[in-house]
């Protein structure tokens, strides 16, 4: 009986051993994951405050210009289409067969050069006949001039009639007026010679060429257009608010947009003061076109100045950053962005007049400026001569 119950409590003692072991195993554990946990935590809040110092840190590219003076013009711009101030239509006073076409499209010609010639076989012959009658008279009006003494004198010592006399005479005067008549017939003739051949009547380009070699050409039809573009009108149309600001002989500035905006000085030569069926006044503007860039066409804009001041503190529109309540820029101060409330005057678009909030020379940033805010450390990637 002894013996059974000590195997019994052998057999319970054996049993709680493992149990102890599972409980401590299961404590070890979760004290493990404990204070890998809190390593974890540890890790994570140094990183999150690492993130945070290097955002307050944060430094932001930017380019800068120094702050300098200049001018601003603000204008009205109005647009036109280049003319030129020459433009021939070449006609042929004759008609005929082309044989001939001396100058396309594009070509320079100097005045009096030949630009095209007709077929004219008959206009030759009847020359050449006119020439001939022409010649056959004067040697009749010779020989007879050389008899007119003779018949003088035998009519004086009464030898022949004053009939036979005055017969004689009328011949005479009968054969000077069939010269005069042959002189104008040849001359007529030589003219339509001369006409096959049509010349150049100005100096000029030619714009454009209608009729090729072969092709009949009637009298008086247009062919050929020829135009002097030494000089070049701006041809535009203006407002009644307008036009009293034209005024002959003033200068205004014109660009073509065709040629990179190149601006060119105009003086304005006509202004109607009769408006046209749209109820706007034509203006006509002269240009000087020496190398011919400017083509009749092209599209011109005249700008006629409104405002003009100089000497300012100007600065480029983009640099001036808007948030309905302020306008501000930012300059460069230590390293730093330094916010600068400023009062805008006079803009073209392109620059803006500082009135005040900006002095000359200080560093404006030009580029990143909307990406900043006040005192935000900056590097500074590209510094410009002014703004």
């Amino acid at each position: 009986m002894l013996r059974m119950e000590k195997n019994e409590q052998q057999i319970n003692a054996k049993e709680k051993r493992p149990k102890k072991k599972i409980i401590f195993t299961i404590v070890a554990v979760v004290l493990v994951l404990a204070l890998l946990g809190g390593v974890l935590r540890g890790v994570a809040l140094r990183k999150a405050q690492t993130t945070a110092e290097q955002n307050t840190t944060k430094i932001v590219p930017v380019e800068t210009a120094l702050v300098a003076r200049g001018s601003i013009e603000t204008s009205t711009k109005v647009t036109g289409q280049l003319a030129p101030k020459q433009e021939v239509q070449v006609t042929s006073k004759t008609g005929g067969k082309i044989l001939g076409l001396y100058a396309e499209s594009g070509d320079w010609v100097s005045k009096g050069s030949t630009l095209l010639q007709l077929e004219g076989v008959e206009v030759g012959l009847q020359v050449e006949q006119a020439r001939n009658s022409l010649e056959s008279t004067r040697t009749t009006y010779e020989n007879m001039l050389k008899n007119k003494e003779r018949m003088d004198s035998l009519y004086k010592e009464g030898i022949i009639s004053q009939k036979d006399w005055e017969d004689f005479n009328l011949q005479v005067k009968n054969l000077e007026s069939q010269i005069r008549q042959l002189e104008i017939s040849l001359a007529l003739a030589e003219t339509q010679v001369d006409n096959l051949r049509v010349e150049a009547p100005i100096s000029g380009v030619i714009t454009s060429v209608s009729v090729e070699e072969g092709n009949f050409l009637s009298p008086g039809v247009p062919f050929m257009t020829l135009a002097n573009l030494d000089e070049i009108y701006v041809e535009a149309a203006v407002s009644e608010a307008l036009v009293n600001k034209f005024k002959p002989g003033d200068k205004v500035k014109v660009v073509v947009q065709a040629l990179d905006k190149a601006e060119f000085t105009g003086v304005v030569e006509t202004v109607d003061l009769v408006p046209n069926q749209a109820k706007l006044y034509p203006v006509k503007i002269l240009l000087t076109n020496k190398d011919n860039r400017l083509k009749p066409g092209m599209f011109a804009e005249v700008q006629l100045r409104n405002e003009y001041r100089e000497n300012i503190i100007a600065v480029p529109v983009e640099t001036v950053i808007d948030n309905r309540s302020e306008q501000f820029v930012f300059v460069v101060e230590e390293g730093k962005a330094v916010k600068k409330p400023v009062k805008l005057g006079l803009t073209d678009g392109k620059m803006v007049e500082i009135l005040e909030g900006l002095n000359e020379g200080e560093e404006l940033i030009v580029v990143g400026q909307n990406y900043l805010a006040d005192q935000d450390a900056v590097e500074v990637r590209n510094r410009g001569e002014s703004a």
